[in-house]
């Protein structure tokens, strides 16, 4: 088996990998797409792995797009001939048969499948022990995507190749399984086991998946701070933490003297923006004063069957205050309305920077 050195792909300092992999591990890169696209051209670039193969256009047939991307990605047109034996082989695996047929006769899924088929030839012939897998699973539909997933592994295991993949979900992350590295703003923002990465969030992409807006905080003289801001708790820890607030640890007014808010760090925000999250809608907003409030995601609305079943409010109304429908608050809150905001502070959640055990903050009214 050969390994993979990564270690001299650095991200402001930080090395992708501390040391070299072995091909029975399996490398996931996620995180901004432009750093992720760095990362990925950097391995490519390694002579023991080969790339994925280019989409086939819809005229293609199956067997001359076989013999065009044996030749791209071997660089090598005498490759082609012992390539379509490794093409024939690795296509058993996924369940499709490479011949005259046009791709525009497959299915998105059947296309995707010839693509991996391909890739694993094209490794296979030029005896590269490594794929730099981008997105391999883009474009299929839910139903059939799990299926291929587990072709992909099992070929993965049976001809012994390692891959590097690059993914956005985390389903996906999930079950290729391995070691995650999330990049972004050109660093290195986490790496590990993705499950904990959800579990204890210091990346943005980590947070978003968790549902909560994660911050660098202090935790001294038991008390947790986040940078200058008024929104504070009561904690036991002591040094540099990281602090987590769920999207839906928020309340929401027009009022700043609402009875719905019971602490004493109430701030101004402003929306900066809107956006659907999974069943929901949540709003961005940017504080007035930063020496009192934070920047946050906040849950607007739930249209969840959940929300549907236990809220005696309308379906979808979060903030009562904010209006008594969905309609008059669709109308109500757009970006650039200013609305008073106070965070729940029992829901927050602190862990030191270098723990993996979050550990629950408490309220600053204990």
């Amino acid at each position: 088996m050969t390994e993979l050195d990564l270690s001299d792909v650095v991200f402001s300092g930080t090395p992708l990998t501390d040391g070299p992999i072995g091909t029975s591990e399996r490398l996931v890169i996620m995180g901004q797409s432009e750093d992720v696209e760095t990362a990925l051209r950097a391995v490519c670039a390694k002579t023991e792995v080969c790339a994925l193969a280019g989409e086939a256009t819809a005229s293609d047939t199956l067997i001359r797009y076989a013999k065009h991307q044996l030749r791209a990605l071997t660089g090598s047109r005498a490759a082609v001939r012992p390539g379509l034996e490794h093409v024939r082989l690795a296509a058993r695996f996924f369940g499709i048969t490479v011949d005259g047929r046009r791709a525009e006769e497959l299915d998105p899924a059947a296309r995707a499948r010839l693509r991996l088929a391909v890739t694993i030839a094209a490794a296979l012939t030029q005896n590269t022990p490594w794929l730099a897998l981008n997105r391999p699973f883009d474009g299929i539909p839910a139903r059939a995507r799990a299926g291929i997933r587990g072709r992909l592994l099992d070929a993965l295991d049976h001809f012994e190749l390692g891959a590097v993949f690059a993914l956005d979900s985390a389903v996906d992350a999930g079950i290729i399984g391995g070691r995650t590295v999330v990049l972004e703003l050109d660093q290195v923002a986490d790496a590990g086991d993705f499950g904990q990465q959800l579990r204890t969030p210091r990346s943005n992409l980590a947070a978003d998946l968790a549902g909560v807006n994660v911050f660098s905080g202090l935790a001294r003289r038991g008390w947790l701070s986040i940078g200058h801001s008024q929104v504070r708790a009561k904690t036991e820890l002591d040094g540099k933490v990281f602090v987590t607030i769920p999207t839906g640890a928020v309340r929401l007014s027009f009022d700043e003297f609402s009875p719905i808010f019971d602490g004493e760090a109430v701030f101004e925000a402003l929306v900066v923006g809107l956006h659907d999250k999974d069943s929901k809608v949540q709003v961005t907003l940017s504080p007035s004063d930063t020496e009192v409030g934070l920047a946050l995601q906040a849950d607007l609305f739930d249209f969840s069957a959940e929300a549907a079943d236990n809220s005696e409010l309308p379906w979808g109304v979060l903030h009562p205050d904010l209006g008594a429908d969905i309609a008059q608050q669709s109308t109500a809150v757009r970006p650039g309305t200013r609305l008073w905001v106070e965070v729940d502070t029992e829901q927050m959640r602190a862990y030191p920077v270098e723990d993996a055990s979050p550990t629950a903050v408490m309220s600053a009214k204990e």
